[in-house]
């Protein structure tokens, strides 16, 4: 599992690469806040093929059977997503001041 390296700047985009099901993948990642509804939103698409593979995901952390906020896409076979919250926060998402700091992105196989 690798921490994906987020700030708390507006509007985000970067690349990244990623080791997915024993693979790198090289990732762009596209964040940004939504002021009215208060949440963060990633779009990832492959550098290679230049294609999306989402957009407009909501992050928000959750526990139990569905922590991995890539769970519903799990046939495109892209890994799973944590958004780990490291503070103890009522919310269950980062705000738009604590991203990369109170909440941290974790990326994983798989099969993890």
């Amino acid at each position: 599992m690798v921490k994906i390296p987020l700030t708390n700047s507006p509007n985000q985009r970067f690349i990244c690469t990623v080791p997915i099901n024993g693979e790198n993948k090289n990732l762009r990642f596209e964040l940004w806040f939504n002021y009215k509804a208060k949440y963060w939103l990633l779009s990832l698409s492959d550098v290679d093929t230049e294609s999306y593979i989402f957009s407009n995901l909501p992050l928000l952390s959750s526990h139990g059977k569905f922590y991995d906020i890539l769970c519903q896409l799990d046939y495109k076979k892209i890994g799973i997503c944590i958004m780990l919250p490291v503070q103890d926060d009522s919310k269950s998402q980062a705000g738009e001041e604590n991203l990369g700091t109170s909440y941290v992105m974790i990326w994983g196989d798989n099969n993890e």
